[in-house]
């Protein structure tokens, strides 16, 4: 699979857009978790680590830097006080 096309969102995951100012993130009512602090951009790279994406896959696909990726990656992690991608699906309820 090629870093331009893309991968399907983990199971119970969806990001959906609704408008140029909107987007909607949907996960299992089980899982209680507050992302409102997450800019649409960080939304969007956060369902990419999700994917499983790299940092340079998710860069291809968004039209930017590795280091903009990177950047977003760290506010993510501060955001929902967590230290890396593990943790990140861990708190999604994913896997390695």
């Amino acid at each position: 699979m090629s870093a331009h096309e893309p991968k399907e969102s983990p199971p119970g995951l969806r990001l959906e857009s609704e408008g140029p100012d909107q987007v909607v993130l949907s996960w299992p009512a089980d899982l209680a978790l507050d992302v409102e602090q997450l800019s649409r951009s960080e939304l969007e790279v956060l369902i990419a680590i999700l994917r499983g994406d790299s940092d340079q896959e998710i860069a291809a696909g968004r039209g930017t830097s590795a280091r903009t990726i990177a950047a977003q990656t760290q506010a993510i992690y501060r955001k929902l006080g967590v230290s890396g991608r593990r943790a990140v699906r861990a708190l999604f309820g994913g896997g390695d």
